[in-house]
């Protein structure tokens, strides 16, 4: 991966080449209800079928990117602190909690890229790493429990920033790559590029607050990638740790239940048309969600399907 912290080159168009971490995710199932719009609505039975299938499809879209721009506004909220603090130690915190976070939508795809432009020991690019993939977790758990499956693929490597809200380069290739080929099941596959950058941001020996916090942060990060069943490495996003610092006591059991009863329910449909591709890749997630299920309190999810 190089140097991180190195000055970038100019690109022939005067931009920038640097190292950027790209989560690159992408709704499931759009194609086939995008399919049923073919005429423009004119009657009063048609302007409904068209209006349920624009909820289903632009409608999730649009859900989906507004909770990542909440997530992202949330974690940077100002937090109020003591008065007994000094205006330093107030710097201090509020520059421990600073990231560069960008996000955007193509088509049924979201793409949020984070600049690993290293100048306080890993500390804000941590931040943005950090944040990217527990908001991935976050938003991973609660389309499933709606019924909205998607993939993801996540890691990092070079890219040109196009414009402020845009990525270009290999990151963005790698993470495509990740959720067209590696992925296969709902779920956010990671790659070895990521892997290595955590590894060597946890590993770091930090002389500040700032990169004390980056490796506490890249600790969190790796904990909550698993290696699946078979071998790839992908996001816990109904494990431990987003349970631990996300949604200890926002996802109820019965919003467990409902991702469950999706996953099997997929599995049914589509093992009784005889897909067995997509029967497969269903019968994945539920065995992923069921092999999770006790951290959420459900004892035994098979009797919950």
């Amino acid at each position: 991966m190089g140097q991180i912290s190195s000055v970038a080159p100019l690109t022939p168009s005067g931009k920038h080449l640097g190292y950027y971490l790209v989560l690159f995710l992408d709704v499931l199932g759009q194609r086939e209800k995008l399919r049923k719009l073919t005429d423009l609505p004119t009657s009063e039975e048609e302007r409904k079928r068209v209006g349920a299938t624009l909820r289903d499809t632009v409608g999730t879209v649009n859900i989906l990117r507004d909770c990542f721009t909440t997530y992202f506004r949330g974690f940077e909220r100002k937090v109020e602190f003591g008065k007994g603090l000094s205006e330093e130690q107030r710097r201090t915190l509020h520059g421990m909690r600073r990231l560069e976070v960008r996000h955007y939508g193509f088509s049924d795809s979201i793409i949020v890229f984070v600049p690993l432009k290293n100048t306080n020991e890993h500390c804000t690019p941590m931040n943005g790493v950090y944040c990217s993939i527990l908001a991935a977790c976050s938003v991973m758990t609660l389309a499933l429990t709606d019924g909205i499956p998607f993939r993801g693929g996540v890691d990092v490597g070079l890219g040109i920033e196009m414009t402020k809200s845009e990525i270009y380069g290999p990151a963005l290739e790698r993470a495509h790559f990740l959720e067209s080929c590696k992925a296969r099941y709902p779920r956010i596959a990671v790659g070895d590029e990521l892997l290595n950058y955590l590894r060597i941001v946890h590993g770091q020996s930090p002389s500040t607050v700032f990169g004390r916090s980056a490796v506490i942060l890249a600790g969190a990060c790796l904990s909550a990638i698993f290696q699946d069943s078979d071998g790839c490495f992908a996001l816990d996003y109904f494990g431990s740790t987003f349970q631990e610092h996300v949604a200890k006591n926002a996802l109820r059991p019965e919003f467990v239940r409902k991702a469950l009863d999706f996953a099997d329910g997929e599995r049914k449909k589509w093992t009784a048309a005889g897909n067995n591709e997509l029967a497969d890749r269903y019968g994945r997630l539920l065995a992923y969600l069921r092999s999770r299920s006790q951290i959420w309190g459900i004892a035994d999810a098979r009797s919950a399907t």
